[in-house]
């Protein structure tokens, strides 16, 4: 695959390429678990709101979103993110969150959660990880497809084997 250079100076160049082309024009943007937000950068023309629970990505809210209710009124949100994040917590917060970023979400919700186990302690202890030491950053909860009936899948950029990727439509 011939990737502009811009993508291919990210963590994933092919995901990079989709948010850019799918979700840059999105108005209001909702990232949920921003953490170091490697992906902003194609977010260009969205006014961008970030959530986690650790600091140390500078997000706009500093929020544990499986404990904690979202600040946000019902249907805020046009477009919400939750990349890489309810693997994070244990399955009933992950659930919690999930109801959580339907509520304030107006018109798509996107996920992208791992289908195979990994503790994710590789990053977590190590010292070049922007990750090292963060509590957060370890895996506590597996997800299958059938945990998402009410999403649609999204083929690509990712290994259907690997990850469920896909989006959840507010049918107001």
């Amino acid at each position: 695959m011939n990737l502009d250079i811009k993508y291919k100076r990210t963590q994933h160049p092919t995901f990079a390429k989709w948010i850019d082309e799918n979700i840059h024009k999105a108005l209001t943007v909702l990232d949920i678990g921003s953490g170091g937000g490697w992906y902003h950068q194609f977010l260009r023309k969205s006014y961008l709101v970030t959530i986690d629970a650790d600091p140390k990505g500078n997000p706009d809210f500093v929020l544990d979103v499986g404990k904690t209710k979202l600040p946000f009124d019902k249907d805020l949100f046009p477009t919400v993110l939750m990349f890489d994040v309810i693997e994070h917590m244990e399955k009933e917060e992950g659930l919690f969150a999930l109801e959580e970023a339907k509520r304030v979400c107006s018109n798509v919700l996107f996920l992208l959660t791992p289908l195979k186990w990994d503790d994710n302690s590789k990053s977590t202890n190590d010292k070049r990880s922007f990750y090292y030491q963060n509590e957060y950053n370890y895996h506590r909860s597996l997800w299958t497809v059938d945990d998402f009936v009410d999403f649609v899948r999204i083929d690509k950029p990712f290994k259907s084997d690997e990850y469920f990727f896909g989006y959840w439509k507010n049918e107001i």
